[in-house]
Order: C-alpha cells, then structure tokens, then sequence
C-alpha cells in the first residue's frame, strides 16, 4: 500500500475518525492552516504549504516515537478531512503538561466536532495513557475554545503567558 495513502485509525467517534496525518493530506489541510480566522490565535499565524509539509513531517515523526500526537480530524464516512486534534507535549509554568489542542476549517465551526475530537483525545490521554491530567491553553478572546474546554470536563485553572501571549490556562486530572 502507499505509504502517503496507508490509514492507520488511532480514534473513533459517532461522526469523526483520528487518525495519522500522511502526505496526500498536505493540499487540504494546507487550505485549513492559511485560513486566517482558523490561525487567529496560533502562535505563527497561517501556514506556508512548506510549513504545512514542515507540520505533517513533525506529526510523522512523533507517530514513530511515541503513543500520541497530532492526528487528522477526518469526517465520517466520506473520510473528509476537516481539521486535527491530538496530544501536544508543552512547558508551562515550568512544568511539562500534556496539551489537548485541535484546529478546524472554518467551515467546519458550530457543528459540535471541536467538542467531539477533544473528547475522544481527553479520554484516550486519561485512560489509554494513564495521564495525570490535560490542559488547554487558550487565548483569553477564544471564547470558542473556553467552551469547548468546559464541554469535556475541563476547568479554568489560571492565567499565564505562552510564547509570549496571554493565555488562560484550563486543566482536567484524572
């Protein structure tokens, strides 16, 4: 089989499949990542197609090394790619957190599958991997991202700054 075609599931809901990123995913999810409402509140704002190659090789990479990572949002059953969602290792606040963190299409927004990737991404870190805990580190103006926090449990924690930025701090422990 191709390796740039090959699926490997990690995740599965009612609507959506998680699974890993490949090559013939770069010209859509390119179209996500240049989005600028999509970017709004991305540290590096839209992505190049170069970065967006740079993004999935990184992915490919973490697959071999690790249990978690950054996988394809991937609608059921037309296997649409619509966006990702995954576990993002972060230093804040001097400690090592594991961060659930997901980006749509814009076209893509509203329609209940923020709350649905991250759910299954909560569930795999705290009961697949045996995680302590999850964060996610939102933007205070995402109100977007504050509900979906609270929608899988999770609670606003603090304030502090990443790269830079303002942020609020949501957690969940096991």
């Amino acid at each position: 089989m191709n390796q740039d075609r090959s699926e490997i599931i990690i995740l599965e809901t009612a609507r959506l499949i998680l699974r890993q990123f490949h090559y013939a995913d770069l010209e859509t999810l390119g179209v996500i990542l240049r989005h600028r409402e999509v970017m709004r509140y991305s540290l590096s704002g839209p992505k190049s197609r170069l970065e967006t190659r740079e993004f999935i090789q990184r992915c490919l990479t973490t697959y071999q090394a690790q249990r978690y990572g950054i996988w394809a949002v991937v609608l059921k059953p037309a296997r649409t790619l619509i966006g990702y969602s995954g576990l993002i290792p972060q230093m804040i606040n001097g400690r090592r957190e594991m961060e659930i963190g997901y980006r749509l299409a814009f076209e893509q927004w509203g329609n209940g599958y923020a709350t649905e990737a991250a759910s299954a991404v909560r569930d795999y870190a705290l009961k697949t991997l045996q995680l302590p805990r999850v964060i996610s580190i939102i933007e205070p103006a995402n109100t977007r991202s504050w509900h979906v926090a609270e929608k899988i449990g999770m609670t606003y924690e603090q304030d502090s700054v990443f790269g830079g930025k303002d942020v609020r701090i949501y957690a969940l422990n096991r």
